[in-house]
């Protein structure tokens, strides 16, 4: 297992992963203005920020070395150390979500927390965008497979099951898997039921 504690290393091997390709992606499907709260779950060292701009932007995430991270990169942002089970915010008071490689850390049980937060904190209108790593979609890719195994995340899932679970507050608007580097990924964009 992999286990990279150094926020400036973290936040080195995300953007390698979440290429302007990745980003853009994640923008598409955020559509960001600045009338826009946005809530980046599990948020790590801010690697998807720039992608969430002009978002008013808060990010939560367990380790405080990354929240400092985000607060020394852009003061202007909301960066707190929180869990996703039981975040420290209002009802309704978000108009997006941006889950980004977080439920493959999650069991079924921390994974439906997370998603009835998330519909807590959610406006009617609002969205959850979930980017979060899937096992491999070529059987043959061995090195995805091992990185995969690798991960400090216990519960890569495939996107059917993930999205199962995703289902229970929301549903789907868009919904994909991709390749970045090597590992895969799914995409999804979701609204409240």
């Amino acid at each position: 297992m992999v286990t990279i504690r150094d926020p400036k290393s973290f936040h080195r091997l995300a953007a390698f992963f979440f290429t302007p390709r990745v980003q853009a992606m994640v923008r598409d499907a955020i559509a960001p203005s600045s009338e826009l709260r946005l809530l980046d779950a599990a948020g790590g060292t801010g690697v998807l920020r720039e992608a969430c701009s002009p978002c008013g932007f808060y990010s939560f995430d367990l380790v405080m070395e990354r929240v400092k991270n985000v607060r020394a990169s852009d003061p202007d942002a909301g960066a707190f150390v929180g869990d996703v089970t039981r975040l420290a915010a209002a009802d309704k008071c978000f108009d997006r979500v941006l889950a980004t490689g977080l439920f493959h850390h999650l069991d079924d049980e921390q994974s439906i927390l997370a998603v009835e937060e998330f519909h807590r904190v959610l406006k009617d209108d609002g969205r959850v965008v979930v980017l979060d790593a899937i096992w491999p979609i070529n059987s043959l890719n061995l090195f995805g497979y091992m990185m995969r195994k690798m991960d400090e995340g216990k519960y890569v899932r495939n996107e059917e099951p993930l999205k199962d679970i995703l289902l229970t507050k929301f549903k789907p608007v868009q919904a994909g898997k991709f390749s970045s580097r090597w590992l895969d990924y799914t995409l999804m964009v979701l609204e409240k039921r």
